[in-house]
């Protein structure tokens, strides 16, 4: 288990030779697995040599791709030269994964076991009891990371083995490839232009803000009104954006390894400072669109197509070395993958992000809405400030009719992590994660009813109105249930602090810890 550092848990550790024994056979099989590889590598560069591709008068380079040959399982096959470089190049990325994966596995372990020997030296400090010694031998030697002689032969090999094949032997040049650099860089320019596009789009909000509550601006711009519920579905996306920097900074001022537990590449893994940038680029853009289309520079329902444009161009840029390539396409490989949920083992990061596009669901719903606008009336709307038929497609696209489109786009985040929650039971089978599934399906019948109580347009004392408090009733009790039991793990019967987890870390902030958990129940249901 890991703890709140990233450190292993080994509490009763003695107690479990089944799962230590189990263990043990999980780290048999990653050797026979890393051995098969090492073999199949050897192999491939054993059959297709350098030799036998070779411009010599015997094989000419026009019969190249004729030439027949035997594949290790007995298969013919041709040995085209521009293959065999692709499959090389191939192979090399695949090595240098590995290592780099057998890396951060080797740091966990000299992590957790410097974790170990810290909290041990302040306990013997404060308690004046030697135990460091015994504890070590006792618990933390036998676990699964005490010792690191089978990651450090495993380094060697593939160290040995990516020198011979693919930098001539030259063992300094392979060992400068495959690790990754430890050298820090400064982020003074990324802090800067972060700060630089926050204070832009502050005037910038002020300004827009303003407008808003002035007649004249309601009376020479008819569908003002439009224009504020429209950039009301861009902003919540970037203001959760930004909100996932602040959650980054924590676990980085935390030490908490966010880079393995989302499985970021090593080596274009982005540092918080330089994440901030791009939601506060996109803040500030939106921002002045916002400001340019109250003030009525240019035409006004143009700048809310402006804006979106640039953002997917920023976001969908193929250039990796423009606005942060590697973590942009880790991003949207990631949210892809939420498409097919079910299919796959769902990940932390999958669950992670799920969990974060379920406070998407007003501007996910919404998008029917800025869609249906300016595909049906663009050429009107575009073209003047007093667009005559703004109000017609307010009518049109938001109406009850098509309550359908709103709902299916609202459920979907809902949808993706109830099918993640019963991938999770079908290979664990672990009954809370039905619980947990039938938390989010409560939530998709809670907001069926919603949109069906609009689409009706029945008082608030119909049959439907009634349906829908009483299915919303029940979503926020179940949600608030279930985040206080089992994500935040508090309100135990035998806790020896009421509404607090049994083991607590910080026992000098009860206080404020009781405080916000009271506090935080209605926040939570409502």
């Amino acid at each position: 288990m890991i703890g709140r550092r990233g450190f292993v848990d080994t509490f009763n550790l003695g107690r479990r030779p089944l799962e230590r024994k189990r263990r043990n056979g999980d780290h048999v099989r990653s050797r026979r697995k890393f051995e098969v590889a090492t073999s199949t590598v050897e192999t491939v560069f054993s059959t297709a040599s350098s030799e036998t591709l070779s411009d010599s008068p015997r094989f000419p380079r026009e019969r190249w791709n004729t030439l027949p040959s035997l594949s290790p399982d007995g298969r013919k096959h041709s040995l085209d030269p521009h293959e065999y470089q692709h499959a090389k190049r191939q192979l090399r990325y695949a090595v240098i994964e590995h290592y780099r994966g057998l890396e951060v596995l080797n740091n966990y372990r000299v992590v957790n076991l410097t974790g170990f020997r810290k909290a041990l030296t302040k306990y013997e400090k404060i308690t004046k009891i030697s135990v460091m010694d015994a504890y070590v031998k006792e618990k933390v030697e036998p676990s699964a990371f005490g010792s690191g002689t089978m990651v450090s032969v495993m380094l060697k090999e593939v160290e040995t083995l990516f020198a011979r094949q693919f930098e001539h032997g030259d063992t300094k040049k392979a060992m400068n490839r495959l690790r990754v650099g430890s050298s820090s860089k400064t982020h003074h320019s990324s802090i800067f232009r972060s700060g630089l596009w926050l204070g832009l789009a502050f005037p910038a909000i002020a300004g827009a803000s303003y407008l808003c509550f002035q007649e004249h601006t309601r009376g020479s711009l008819p569908s003002w009104n439009i224009l504020v519920y429209i950039y009301s579905v861009f902003v919540i996306p970037v203001f959760l954006a930004l909100l996932i920097g602040i959650n980054v900074l924590v676990w980085a001022e935390t030490k908490i390894s966010y880079v393995f537990i989302l499985r970021l590449d090593l080596r274009s893994r982005l540092d918080h400072r330089e994440y901030f940038e791009l939601p506060s680029f996109l803040l500030c853009t939106l921002a002045y669109a916002f400001w340019f289309s109250l003030a009525q520079i240019g035409p006004s329902m143009l700048w809310p197509l402006i804006w979106l444009a640039l953002a997917l161009v920023v976001m969908f840029n193929p250039l990796r070395s423009f606005m942060w390539g590697p973590t942009r396409r880790w991003i949207i490989k990631t949210i892809a993958k939420l498409g097919a949920s079910g299919v796959w083992e769902a990940e932390f990061a999958d669950i992670w992000l799920g969990d974060q596009f379920c406070s998407l669901a007003y501007s996910l719903s919404n998008l029917y809405f800025v869609g249906c606008f300016y595909t049906q009336f663009s050429i009107s709307l575009l073209s003047s400030a007093y667009a005559p038929h703004a109000q017609e497609a307010w009518l049109r696209c938001g109406s009850a009719q098509n309550w359908g489109w709103y709902y299916v786009l609202g459920m979907l985040p809902f949808m993706i992590r109830c099918v993640q929650s019963l991938r999770r039971y079908w290979d664990s089978r672990l009954p809370s994660q039905l619980i947990n599934a039938g938390k989010y399906a409560m939530g998709m019948i809670s907001y069926f009813f919603y949109c069906y109580w609009r689409y009706r347009m029945s008082p608030r004392t119909g049959n439907s109105y009634i349906l829908w408090c009483f299915t919303a009733s029940a979503n926020a009790i179940y949600g608030c249930v279930w985040d206080f039991t089992m994500d935040w793990g508090m309100c135990k019967p035998r806790a020896r602090y009421p509404l607090l987890r049994p083991e607590l870390v910080y026992k000098s902030q009860i206080p404020v810890r009781s405080l916000v958990s009271i506090s935080s129940m209605p926040l939570t249901m409502f």
